[in-house]
């Protein structure tokens, strides 16, 4: 029994690679395996919706999994997710993919930790010969690594799986606003799609001191950082508003020293490196690269800092971020890319599925 797991496992881990590389659809898994039931439950307790994916009946269940996604106003609904929590379910896997308040509003100070302990400790029950533990994408890893290292169940966690997650709010903070990230110390830029420094100031206006100063803020966020408007905040806000607006990386630094410690302290606790050494499952750590939401730089941030805890540490070109990115399927592309980025997903699959 136990060489028909591992003999399963690099069948599934194999078809899934190809399945996921290059199908738009899901028609390859779909000719060996059945679809996944999928139910949706109100936890009352929490005031939260979270979607539970069984394997079909029959199917034996390979792994107890918690789900967190990334922020994304979607939460459990964004169309990248349900794909591929169709397509682990397909695997074996038993998937609970919970909404998380803090990471659909990108709010630094809501309690999605909590709701994620109460969850993991309520549903995914201790089972004979079944692994549990929690998987999260991008910014989620905040909410994974916070939860894993709380003492009510950070025993309990078998193996934790990190995918373009990040290791330090500051250096986030330096990369959104500037597009600077330091990759082994040599200054690296990467353009961003979009700048969110007025979407991140405008779900984070907590941060700010006095009634009147956010009101103020709120303008700015309108108008635009206008130095008449910003000359109006207070030293400590003026300085959290000039360091979300600075495109500078020289200046970020300066403006950094100069922003509340209480606003420092969320910022740490927001780091997912804080809660590192609390944690005892063992790690997978995935990351696209290059990646213009979150350098890849943070998960070997994170991969130093978790230590001897890491099983597996991968990176691919053939993700956007959280994305599947297909080039031109040239030869070269795919001798130099598809080929050698295929093994690496495949090694993260299969140690994956022989957890």
């Amino acid at each position: 029994m136990i060489i028909f797991k591992y003999i399963e496992a690099a069948f599934l881990s194999f078809l899934f690679c190809v399945n996921l590389i290059f199908f738009d659809d899901d028609a390859l898994l779909k000719k060996v395996t059945r679809p996944p039931q999928k139910e949706e439950v109100y936890i009352a307790e929490k005031d939260l919706l979270m979607d539970i994916y069984r394997p079909s009946p029959g199917k034996r269940i390979r792994s107890n999994m918690l789900v967190i996604h990334g922020a994304t106003e979607f939460g459990k609904d964004d169309p990248r997710l349900v794909r591929i929590c169709e397509l682990l379910t397909r695997l074996g896997f038993k998937l609970y993919v919970p909404n998380v308040k803090e990471l659909i509003e990108w709010n630094m100070g809501s309690s999605g930790v909590d709701d994620i302990v109460y969850i993991y400790q309520r549903f995914l029950q201790p089972e004979e010969k079944l692994s549990r533990g929690m998987l999260s994408y991008s910014t989620g890893c905040l909410v994974l690594f916070a939860a894993a290292s709380r003492e009510e169940i950070s025993s309990d966690v078998d193996y934790l799986v990190s995918f373009g997650g990040y290791y330090d709010a500051k250096n986030m903070l330096l990369f959104m606003t500037t597009e600077f990230y330091n990759d082994a110390g040599v200054w690296r830029e990467c353009p961003h799609e979009k700048r969110v420094d007025s979407v991140f100031l405008k779900k984070n206006i907590s941060l700010v001191e006095g009634e009147e100063e956010k009101e103020l803020v709120l303008m700015i966020i309108d108008e635009g950082p206008k130095k008449e408007l910003i000359e109006r905040l207070s030293d400590k806000n003026r300085a959290l508003v000039e360091l979300l607006y600075n495109d500078d990386r020289d200046r970020f630094f300066q403006l950094y020293d100069k922003i509340d410690p209480s606003v420092k302290k969320l910022f740490q606790q927001a780091s997912p490196g804080h809660y590192l050494d609390k944690v005892k499952a063992d790690c997978l750590i995935a990351h696209s690269m290059p990646d213009f939401v979150i350098p890849h730089t943070e998960s070997r941030l994170l991969v130093e800092g978790l230590k001897d805890r890491v099983k597996g540490y991968y990176t691919f070109r053939f993700f956007s971020h959280v994305d599947r990115k297909l080039t031109k399927l040239d030869l070269k592309e795919i001798l130099l890319v598809h080929i050698p980025d295929m093994a690496k997903f495949y090694k993260f699959i299969y140690k994956l599925l022989t957890f």
